[in-house]
């Protein structure tokens, strides 16, 4: 999809603000950047700050490139994939393979699961009648594998050293879910 001039523009002046900001002495976090995002970005973004302090860096240029979220720091790259910008696979996998021989690790998350809902492993054991059963086990997994909470958790705990939201309860292993959303998650 072409940029026209205003979304070229604005790009432009992404990457001078870039260019001029040391990034490992600053945070992203007073920049009003709701007004750029697209409703799924919004999402996103949500969920990077709610772990606050997380330094993803919002449309960080990579090259010729513009990461969705980015941390130049740990080379950590979040792409939030909506179905009108993301028809092109070939060139999503252009992008990843770009990055990735930079250095880059390059996590893919679906639109859909960006404004997926659902309520957090956290949340469930607050419940004084949570217990795990198949229900709540299901219910975890799928936060984990299919929300953007579950993924910026996943990320927090593995690469930021992040308190895991869930005790490790029988066969449930937070560990082996990281693992999973790791995997899954990560541009091939």
């Amino acid at each position: 999809m072409a940029m026209d001039e205003t979304q070229s523009a604005r790009f432009a002046a992404i990457k001078r603000m870039y260019s001029t900001t040391d990034v490992a002495d600053y945070t992203p976090y007073p920049i009003d950047w709701l007004p750029m995002f697209t409703p799924i970005e919004g999402a996103m973004w949500g969920s990077i700050r709610s772990y606050g302090g997380l330094p993803f860096w919002p449309q960080f240029p990579i090259g010729p490139y513009f990461a969705d979220f980015a941390d130049p720091i740990k080379k950590l790259v979040i792409e939030c994939d909506g179905a009108k910008f993301h028809q092109d696979k070939e060139r999503d996998r252009q992008r990843d393979s770009f990055m990735a021989a930079d250095g880059w690790t390059v996590f893919r998350i679906s639109g859909a699961d960006c404004m997926r809902v659902l309520p957090s492993p956290a949340e469930l054991q607050e419940d004084e009648d949570w217990e795990l059963d198949g229900k709540a086990t299901d219910t975890i997994r799928r936060w984990y594998l299919k929300t953007s909470d579950g993924l910026i958790s996943s990320i927090a705990e593995r690469f930021y050293g992040a308190k895991p939201q869930f005790r490790e309860i029988g066969d449930l292993s937070t560990e082996d879910l990281i693992n999973e959303v790791i995997a899954n998650r990560m541009a091939a």
